[in-house]
């Protein structure tokens, strides 16, 4: 069975509440790795996405790597308090 393709979008000063959900990703895949249910596959942008494609750069490098990769996104903002 095929799994489902989750990215997390995410500043780097939410690094702790991506990690929580990384984890919780994670063992919801080990809890039902032995059931017939589709796996949760997470893309990183530290390891799906090279920083340069061609000439391309910043978001434009982003979108043309995973667009269309995901089927699920999870976006984390966070309001700085400066």
């Amino acid at each position: 069975m095929e799994g489902y393709n989750i990215f997390i979008g995410s500043p780097s000063d939410v690094q702790e509440e991506r990690e929580i959900i990384e984890g919780i990703i994670n063992e919801m895949n080990g809890y039902y790795e032995h059931f017939d249910v589709p796996k949760l596959n997470l893309i990183s942008l530290k390891t799906d996405v090279r920083s340069k494609v061609g000439n391309l750069e910043g978001q434009s490098v982003i979108d043309k790597q995973i667009n269309g990769k995901y089927n699920v996104f999870i976006g984390i903002l966070s309001m700085s308090s400066t």
